[in-house]
């Protein structure tokens, strides 16, 4: 198994390898390389094919051959975190015969295991999030792309600059801007501290050993803009069951990743944004989402550093202080390189507002300026929400309903709910949490009967309440 990072070369490495086998130039001793992708073997989810015929369908030069066991074959298996095959190891039946049909996920999962053509080898490249959908002892060795070494980035731009002057002058800037070179290690580095914090999460109450892949899991959940300032203060409860029967076309719902990008009829995107919504509805999970997104390269390739804080850890350094570039090396150690971090794009995310014990001055904080100058974290977060620190960088702030009025309305540009589950997410939710399916959809049937259960399973909360009790 290959793993590495989106856009670390993991697909040309493969290609590479196959053309230098089919030009005759490596790995004389294999009679045959078959490159596959999850892409592509993902259309067929819903057909039964042998072995042989799989083979046949994707590559017609075969058609001659039906005994591939008497020949050396490596498979090429591109793509793992495409994958929209179940891969059940664990309850798909043993397959052994290669002429014999079945589903592409029984033969994929029996070929992986030795079941299938034991004598063949198979190299699978993923990013790292989706490598523990192969279960451990059916990998033999796990590989890393680290991408280019210095001397590797000159390789490159000689090769892609035949005009050697130009490719030497580009070497140069990339040497002389120092702080380039040290912002994609430290990035590196920190969506690698990411993609290991936020890519397994726990459900509801902690357990050891129930954590959960984050990509399994999650749903995509409701959320609408507001107009800045426009939090809706009733209780809790009440806006449990107005949410619930507020139509889902009044407004145009914003997915996960698009929480920064402009509206329509805007030109740039907002700088602040508060994220409201009541508790259990998903706020946390939906910036954990948002973070790991962006760690394992799937969306906003735009920002240069997503930066995740709660405040309840904040409240725990209230009596303390730091520059914001020590406040941000404290909780990031994997940025020390970096002191000057208005020439990057820069996401802080500030989570759960409403468990903030810091007093959040605005009208009496001092103005703070310099990145470098200690202060109190108060005074920080303070400046840093007005845009007197890093006015370039973006904020992104979640709290309940009730707390929202700590910011004032002049610091957030952008205001936006989570209503939690439309109708058709929760049937996707229970979906995602059951694989059998006959237990999902009695699951579903069972909410359905109960308007109150219906209304409150709004809630992802008490999505996964009804599912414990029900997997109970």
């Amino acid at each position: 198994m290959t793993t590495g990072v989106a856009g670390i070369g993991k697909t040309v490495l493969t290609h590479k390898f196959t053309l230098d086998w089919a030009e005759g130039k490596a790995n004389h001793d294999i009679h045959f390389t078959l490159p596959f992708t999850f892409r592509e073997l993902n259309l067929l989810k819903e057909k039964e094919f042998s072995l042989v015929e799989l083979l046949h369908h994707f590559f017609i030069d075969t058609k001659g051959i039906c005994r591939y066991d008497l020949f050396q074959v490596v498979f090429i298996l591109d793509g793992l975190d495409e994958c929209r095959l179940p891969l059940d190891f664990q309850n798909n039946p043993i397959w052994t015969d290669v002429t014999k049909s079945t589903s592409v996920d029984v033969l994929l999962t029996n070929l992986i295991r030795g079941n299938l053509l034991p004598f063949a080898r198979i190299w699978i490249t993923t990013r790292p999030a989706a490598a523990n959908q192969i279960p451990a002892e059916c990998v033999g060795m796990v590989t890393e792309v680290r991408g280019f070494t210095d001397l590797q980035k000159e390789e490159y731009f000689k090769k892609r600059f035949t005009e050697e002057t130009l490719a030497n002058t580009i070497i140069s800037h990339i040497k002389t801007s120092r702080s380039l070179h040290i912002m994609f290690e430290c990035q590196h580095n920190i969506k690698s501290h990411l993609m290991k914090k936020f890519r397994r999460v726990f459900e509801g109450i902690a357990k050891a050993g129930q954590s959960t892949d984050l990509n399994d899991f999650y749903t995509q959940l409701f959320i609408i803009d507001r107009v800045s300032g426009e939090v809706n203060k009733e209780h809790e409860v009440r806006l449990i069951e107005t949410a619930s029967r507020k139509p889902a076309k009044e407004k145009t719902p914003i997915k996960c990743k698009d929480i920064f990008k402009p509206l329509p009829g805007q030109d740039q995107p907002s700088r602040t944004i508060m994220t409201t919504g009541v508790a259990g509805i998903g706020k946390t999970v939906l910036t954990h989402k948002f973070t790991l997104d962006w760690a394992e390269g799937k969306a906003n390739h735009d920002i240069h550093f997503t930066l995740p804080f709660t405040f309840r850890e904040l409240n725990l350094l209230k009596e303390k202080e730091f520059s914001l570039v020590e406040l941000l090396h404290h909780f990031f150690i994997q940025t020390k390189g970096i002191l000057r971090y208005d020439r990057f794009q820069v996401v802080f995310i500030l989570d759960g507002l409403d468990e903030c014990r810091l007093p959040l001055d605005f009208q009496n904080n001092p103005i703070w300026t310099d990145v470098t100058k200690s202060t109190s974290v108060d005074v920080l977060l303070t400046n840093l929400i007005r845009g007197n620190l890093l006015p370039s960088a973006r904020i992104w702030i979640t709290t309940r309903p009730a707390a929202a009025n700590q910011i004032p309305a002049e610091c957030v540009d952008m205001v936006t709910e989570v209503r939690g589950f439309t109708d058709p997410q929760k049937e996707e939710y229970f979906k995602k949490r059951f694989r059998e399916e006959t237990l999902a959809n009695a699951i579903i049937s069972h909410i359905k009967t109960s308007r109150s259960l219906h209304i409150m399973c709004h809630i992802p909360l008490f999505c996964w309440i009804t599912a414990t009790v029900h997997f109970a």
